[in-house]
């Protein structure tokens, strides 16, 4: 579905037909390949997928440039499509998109004519064929499935960091809340007054304030429990 509403595209509107664009450069095979049945890789997610193949083909464009300006280009295509694919992954490399089909656009750039004769043109033909490449991925593989796992970066970034201070946060005020709301102090039984004092020592449990006597020592599990009645009041 993917590759026929991509040479759909590439036979039927103008400017591509001006250039003499082919309906579809053959990378997009490979590619279609990870985004359909291999769509857990990090090969696969949109990041790697789109800006693997545009800097892929950026870097097979300014190969194709450079050495055009050589007398003997056509000699040496053979050198230019080697270090084109070995430029385009050290930079898929350094910038962690590498996506293996993005590999062979940086060499069909070089050693193919129709699409090395494209020049910068390439740039809006692989754009758009990655989009739309994405779109099809999109609504299918979210049949039954989850595509993407992740847009930008399988690690934590702002957005949970945020949650995680909110919580940290959230967690400390509630603990500094129920220390204020349920204070342990410690009395002796005789300031207790009324029926207090003739019974002996006791434990006064209100709302929000707890009262044992000072020779009465509470493990903090036992001083748990009397700050959840407290609470229950």
């Amino acid at each position: 579905m993917t590759l026929l509403l991509i040479e759909a595209v590439g036979h039927y509107i103008p400017p591509f037909k001006d250039h003499e664009a082919p309906i579809i450069v053959g990378s997009f095979g490979a590619a279609a390949v990870l985004e359909f049945y291999a769509i857990d890789s990090p090969l696969a997610q949109p990041r790697n997928a789109i800006l693997g193949h545009i800097l892929s083909s950026l870097v097979g464009i300014s190969v194709n440039k450079l050495f055009a300006l050589a007398p003997q280009s056509l000699q040496l295509t053979w050198v230019a499509g080697s270090l084109s694919c070995a430029c385009a992954v050290s930079v898929m490399g350094l910038t962690g998109t590498i996506h293996p089909p993005a590999g062979a656009t940086a060499l069909l750039a070089v050693v193919d004519d129709s699409i090395a004769n494209l020049g910068w043109f390439l740039l809006p033909v692989i754009l758009l064929d990655c989009v739309l490449m994405q779109c099809v991925a999109l609504l299918f593989n979210n049949i039954q499935r989850r595509f993407p796992n992740y847009w930008w970066t399988p690690e934590e970034v702002g957005q949970k960091w945020r949650r995680k201070e909110v919580e940290e946060n959230g967690m400390s005020e509630s603990d500094s809340d129920l220390e204020k709301c349920a204070r342990l102090e410690c009395i002796a039984s005789h300031h207790v007054e009324g029926d207090m004092a003739q019974v002996g020592q006791r434990i006064l449990i209100t709302k929000g304030l707890i009262k044992v006597p000072e020779d009465l020592c509470l493990t903090p599990k036992e001083k748990m429990v009397l700050e959840e009645l407290s609470e229950r009041l």
